[in-house]
């Protein structure tokens, strides 16, 4: 008889705007199935897409929770506008204004198909008060898994009085202590945690590429007039932000060169409200694609592009559309605030290109890449692959 797994997370597969937000949950899925029964609890109110995996979603069980509480969404708001760092670390996220109908369902779907194991995903990270709550109510009678797709207030090391006296006073420290085992999903992560918790069972499983059959082999690309740079997912132009479209806009924008011998494809849920970005010639803005086409798209680029914009998390970065990167085989162009953990893999496996932009020029950067074209040297991809890193999750179960 197959045992009973639930997954609580924020957003997920159809109701969230980008794949990158539950990949990695439903690879956990789609990797326990043949051994597990899957429920997936989360939240959300606006139906996006199945992103080309709707007939894989038939062999689990879907709980979404729409309520929220109004009073908590609008201190969320405030948290957010004036003070992000300290909603981070407080757990004032918008999860938290889902956090009691959640807390009110997980117990429901517990009792109602015999759970044995409880996988907590974040952020968001007021969803690990649910472990707390849970042990207090089951005891030993159910395992609870706290997953940590990125960093909580390991990711702050800044010398600000505030942000320092929050993350000493911070839940975090007590909360993982509710939890049966921990997994996280870089190697970063994965060593802040060991500092703040004796805890033996902490496992890493990174993220990776989905395998696919029969995709298309990169096409030869040397005869082009344009040297094509694709990106996929979200981006915008807000200042500040993670992923902030204006520092390449900036390194174009007066260069004729450049302009002329650049064209980025930009693939998702884009958020441009500047009209002259939209309309920059050497920016291309298309539909998010499913994950097939997505990665079809990706072998017909001369470079893929990772941007990341905001230094305070940059250190722990691994986009999960790095590794599907590493599996169409074509450089990757990597322009970052300082140092990401996706960088170091970069370099090591001599994957592709990576700039700092704050220590080099970045219009200068472009133009090496213009003049000199960087080829990827043939490496065994398999350790990227999703397959292989979920392996962990039956070692942990059992």
């Amino acid at each position: 008889m197959k045992r009973n797994v639930l997954i609580i997370c924020g957003q997920f597969i159809p109701f969230t705007r980008s794949m990158g937000n539950s990949i990695r949950l439903f690879s956990f899925g789609m990797t326990l199935k043949k051994k597990y029964n899957i429920s997936y609890l989360f939240t959300g109110s606006r139906f996006f897409s199945f992103f080309g995996f709707k007939r894989d979603f038939q062999n689990f069980r879907l709980y979404l929770v729409k309520e929220k509480s109004i009073y908590l969404y609008l201190r969320f708001i405030f948290f957010r506008i004036f003070f992000p760092n300290i909603g981070y670390l407080l757990s004032d996220d918008y999860a938290n204004c889902y956090f009691n109908n959640v807390m009110r369902k997980s117990l429901e779907i517990i009792k109602k198909n015999n759970i044995k194991y409880v996988i907590i995903s974040a952020p968001p990270f007021s969803f690990f008060k649910i472990a707390k709550k849970l042990n207090g109510k089951f005891g030993g009678e159910i395992e609870i898994i706290l997953d940590y797709r990125d960093g909580w207030t390991t990711r702050y090391d800044e010398s600000n009085f505030v942000i320092n006296l929050l993350k000493k006073n911070s839940k975090e420290k007590k909360l993982i202590n509710y939890a049966d085992k921990i997994i996280c999903s870089t190697d970063t992560i994965f060593n802040s945690l060991k500092r703040i918790t004796n805890k033996k069972k902490i496992y890493l499983i990174k993220n990776g590429y989905i395998n696919i059959n029969n995709i298309q082999k990169p096409k030869s690309l040397t005869n082009r007039k344009k040297i094509k740079i694709g990106y996929f997912g979200l981006i915008s132009d807000k200042f500040g932000g993670y992923r902030d479209i204006n520092i390449l806009y900036k390194a174009l924008k007066n260069n004729g060169y450049l302009k002329d011998k650049l064209v980025f494809e930009f693939y998702g849920d884009s958020n441009i409200k500047n009209q002259e970005i939209l309309n920059f010639k050497p920016f291309k803005f298309y539909k998010g694609l499913d994950y097939f086409e997505a990665r079809k798209k990706m072998n017909n680029m001369d470079y893929l592009l990772i941007i990341h914009t905001e230094k305070k998390t940059g250190k722990e970065v691994i986009t999960g559309k790095f590794y599907d990167y590493v599996a169409s085989k074509a450089p990757i162009l990597s322009v970052t605030e300082g140092q990401i953990e996706a960088n170091k893999l970069i370099k090591k496996y001599k994957l592709g290109i990576t700039i700092n932009y704050q220590n080099n020029n970045l219009t200068e950067s472009l133009k090496k890449i213009v003049k000199k074209k960087y080829k990827r040297k043939p490496i065994n991809i398999n350790n990227f692959s999703r397959s292989y890193q979920n392996k962990t999750l039956f070692k942990i179960l059992n």
